[in-house]
This record gives structure tokens, sequence and C-alpha cells, in this order.
């Protein structure tokens, strides 16, 4: 690392202090640790050098799937397999970007539950193919049942219909119930009775899969409603209508699937919020793709496999 010379050990703990706390931090530590003084800046330098190789590579597993059209060989059977898809911001110089995050999960013959990330600043159909590439990595075509789980967004739809087809989609119970939540307060106000109550008995209707009743009744509703009310009555059916098919929470409980994608969600807290989110942290974009790559690096247990292939020379 230029003037400081910094050797493969240090490296990495620097790298591996970094992917928690803040440059300034993570130099602070490395002198209490090993009585070694780096600077702030020397480590951010670090993070950005290897990280920016941990994208590269895995650039290069999509140029090599272009090149030969051949999917990854699988590291493991799942009889079912679970592909969560959110998005969240964080905060860079031209303001707020949306990081794009999957959580692929499982569980083994010993009923021990692995996961596995995909995050990166990125477009979406960007995001689809690396997404689809780690799902055919952790058994994806071989697993009897698959599971798509995320909030309807648009972008999430669309990738699922061009790379997960055979899953079952589901509308995670805990974003339709904030869609409920949400219309109650414009037509009874937040935290009043009436909200209570109209939410509470609509989404019993939701848990028990009747969403055609539901639809019927919140049409009815609207006709009595003008303006914002009717508004947000409005957008809770177009909501509702789109994701249908979706909504099967019935269903899906009787074939005890999960329902709810905390998986993606604590991802976005776990993976990004806690690293890229504290409070007055603002990125560069090459900053903030290299450190996520690095923290998902580690948070994946592919940390000595990556600093083996001795990222600082690449």
């Amino acid at each position: 690392m230029g003037s400081e010379q910094l050797s493969p050990t240090l490296a990495q703990a620097c790298g591996l202090l970094a992917v928690d706390d803040s440059f300034a931090e993570s130099a602070r530590k490395i002198e209490h640790l090993f009585g070694e003084s780096v600077c702030e800046t020397t480590v951010e330098r670090l993070v950005h050098q290897v990280g920016a190789v941990s994208t590269q590579q895995q650039d290069h597993q999509y140029e090599h799937f272009q090149a030969r059209r051949q999917a990854p060989a699988a590291k493991a059977q799942p009889q079912r397999l679970y592909v969560s898809v959110d998005g969240t911001t964080a905060h860079e110089r031209d303001g707020w970007h949306e990081a794009k995050i999957g959580c692929i999960y499982w569980e083994d013959q010993r009923f021990q539950r692995h996961a596995y990330y995909v995050g990166r600043f990125c477009d979406s159909q960007t995001f689809g193919w690396h997404l689809w590439l780690a799902a055919c990595r952790w058994g994806l075509r071989g697993a009897v049942e698959v599971v798509y789980l995320g909030d309807g967004a648009a972008w999430i739809r669309h990738e699922h219909d061009r790379h997960f087809q055979r899953a079952v989609f589901i509308v995670d119970w805990y974003h339709a119930s904030e869609h409920l939540w949400d219309c109650g307060k414009a037509l009874f106000g937040e935290g009043t009775a009436l909200t209570q109550q109209w939410v509470q008995e609509r989404l019993s209707l939701l848990w028990d899969g009747q969403t055609r009743t539901l639809l019927e009744t919140l049409q009815t509703q609207r006709r009595g409603h003008r303006g914002r009310k009717r508004q947000a009555l409005d957008d809770l059916i177009r909501y509702l209508a789109t994701h249908e098919e979706q909504m099967r929470y019935d269903v899906f409980r009787d074939r005890d699937y999960d329902i709810g994608s905390g998986s993606v969600e604590g991802a976005c807290k776990h993976v990004i919020g806690k690293r890229l989110k504290p409070s007055g942290m603002i990125w560069t974009r090459p900053g903030s793709s290299a450190t996520l790559a690095l923290r998902i690096t580690w948070l994946n247990g592919e940390w000595q496999t990556f600093w083996r292939s001795h990222p600082m020379t690449a």
C-alpha cells in the first residue's frame, strides 16, 4: 500500500475491522491491537482497493457465465430454497441511492440454517443476474421448492419473472400490512381506536387469504369518500389487486412457507445499515461499493478464500 508497505496480515486486520467500524475507528484499533500506527486514509484506501477487487471478481463470474452460458455448479442441495429481495438507501455525496440486496437461505438435512447475501449498488437487471448466479450456486436448479419473497416493488416482480419463474412468489406479510395501516391512518387518523379496528378487521381477511372479499369491501367503502381518503383507498385497492396471487397467505401457511421477509429486512439493517448508514456518514460511490463488497465477503464466510487471491496485488 504505497509508502506504508502494509504487510498482508496487517492489511487483512485493517480490512476486517473496517467492515464493521469507520475507517478512523479501525485505524485507532489497529494501533491498540498491534502497536502499529496506520492512518485513517490508509485504511480507507485499502478498503477501496481490495473491495473493488471483490466486486471485479463477481463481475468476472458473470462475464464467464455470459461467455459460456453455463450456470455454476451447486454447492448445496436444499429441498426448499428461499430467495428474499429488498432495497435500501445509503447517503452518497449527490444524494441518497438505493443498494439492492438479496438473502438466499435454506436448511440442510440437519435442519441447520444457512444464509448467503448478495448486495450491490446497480440497476435491477444487473442485480438480478448476480442474484440468480448466487442462487444457482446454492441449489436453485435442484431444489424441490423455491420461494421468492419481496415487497412487491416493480423491479422485484420483474426479476422474479426473469429469473425465478418457477418459484412461489410471496408478497411479504409485513409490507402488505403496512399498506393497510397507511390507508387506515388516512381514513381515521393515526393512533385512533377506529383505525385500529378498521385495520385489524381487514388484516384478518388478508391473513385468511380472502383478498377477493377484502377488495369488494374496499370497493364499496370508496364510494362514500372523496379527495384524499378516496385516493388512499384507490391506492390500497390497486396494490391488493396487483398482488392478489402473491397474497394467498392461508395457502402459504398450510405449506409451511415463510410469509415474512425478515431475513432480507434484517440484511438491509445488518449488512448495509450497520456500516453504511450511521448518522452523518456520506459516501462516494467507489467507497460505498467497495465497503459493501468487502463486508459481504466477510459475512458470507469467504474472507480467507478472498485473501488467498492476493487482492492487494491485483
